[in-house]
């Protein structure tokens, strides 16, 4: 049988020795959402205002069959390098674990990661759901979350799926959403869906303790939403304008369903002048800055 290869990085290392918070961030979000001139740039300084925070930022990727918990900024350098690096969902990790495979982590495999490392929470920059016009098909993000017990702190679902389909499937999962400061589920980009959060929450300590409870009644995690800052924030409908113009053309390019979201993201930052790529970073930044406070309030009542 194959050893199960978990690395952990040493800043990782030494935050689980001090007792220190880690903050768990998948990398699709990284690779595919960021542009590529900007990713290293930008991982950097998510990991200097992390710590700035009080806690340590722990990438989760798989590299040559290994899973990595926490890249350090010169193994991050090579990741983001690689033109082998495929993207993994929870479906794939043993197979690819087996292959000694290279690959970005989805929402769904990182929840199975950090399960696995011990850590309570991932972050990211958008959750994804049931796609538009197919209600068959729907992302292993939901059920993952639903079976993990790991929660999920994210700025909203993404906008060019089904919102309002995919808050359906999550009350069906039985995970709640929990918003930071909002009454409506917000979209990545925009602040509001029309969708409403299951309950509000003004205060962090709030938040976690919603997340504690429910764990502990239900044996599963909860989604966090937390708004992306108003400066950033676009208009729904130019929004929706766009993403109708780039659903239309990856129809007419026949854009595989796993190329999908790659192919949207890159169509809006062009649609939209860079606007929705300014609003990616300031949205993922915001969720990981809310998950680092979260992580906190959970190590100091753990403490107690």
């Amino acid at each position: 049988m194959l050893a199960l290869r978990t690395v952990r990085s040493k800043s990782v290392q030494a935050a689980i020795h001090d007792r220190r918070a880690v903050v768990a961030v998948e990398t699709v979000a990284l690779r595919a959402g960021i542009e590529s001139s900007r990713q290293l740039e930008f991982a950097e300084d998510l990991r200097e205002a992390t710590a700035d925070r009080d806690a340590v930022l722990a990438w989760l990727a798989l590299i040559d069959g290994e899973i990595r918990i926490g890249l350090e900024k010169d193994d991050l350098a090579e990741f983001l390098s690689r033109p082998d690096v495929v993207k993994i969902s929870s479906k794939d990790l043993a197979w690819c674990i087996e292959r000694r495979m290279s690959g970005a982590l989805t929402v769904a495999a990182s929840l199975c990661v950090a399960k696995i490392a011990g850590f309570s929470t991932v972050a990211t920059g958008a959750i994804g759901g049931v796609h538009r016009g197919n209600n068959f098909d729907v992302s292993a993000d939901l059920f993952e979350l639903a079976r993990s017990a790991v929660h999920l702190v994210c700025a909203g679902i993404k906008p060019f799926l089904d919102v309002a389909a995919t808050c359906e499937r999550l009350e069906a999962l039985g995970v709640p959403v929990f918003g930071v400061g909002c009454d409506d589920i917000p979209m990545l980009y925009s602040r509001e869906s029309g969708q409403r959060v299951d309950a509000r929450f003004d205060a962090l300590e709030k938040v976690k303790d919603a997340m504690i409870l429910h764990h502990a009644l239900t044996g599963q995690a909860a989604l966090v939403a937390t708004p992306i800052p108003l400066e950033f924030a676009i208009d729904n409908l130019e929004v929706e304008a766009w993403i109708q113009v780039a659903l239309d053309k990856a129809r007419q390019q026949c854009v595989s369903r796993a190329d999908a979201t790659p192919f949207l993201v890159q169509e809006l930052d062009r649609l939209s002048d860079g606007r929705t790529v300014a609003a990616n970073e300031a949205a993922f930044r915001e969720a990981i800055y809310t998950a680092a406070a979260l992580a906190l309030a959970v190590k100091a009542k753990e403490a107690c």
